[in-house]
């Protein structure tokens, strides 16, 4: 089953900034690969989510909020 992984325009703003500066303090290929690994972490969301643990914040919504941490 898959899963709806929602990714806001700040996560995606601030993912941008954090390659941006690694680009601009040399990390190059390296950068890019932490770039490349944190979107497919993220893709892999919506195939296995429960391996991630209840977001602190999940009890204010009325849907299940789990975090991951890169």
């Amino acid at each position: 089953m898959a899963f709806s992984v929602e990714i806001s325009a700040q996560a995606e703003s601030d993912a941008d900034a954090i390659l941006e500066w690694l680009l601009s303090q040399h990390a190059g290929e390296t950068g890019i690969r932490w770039f490349l690994a944190l979107d497919d972490a993220i893709a892999s969301l919506a195939t296995f989510p429960e391996r991630c643990p209840l977001a602190p914040e999940d009890a204010r919504f009325p849907f299940e909020v789990r975090q991951l941490l890169y």
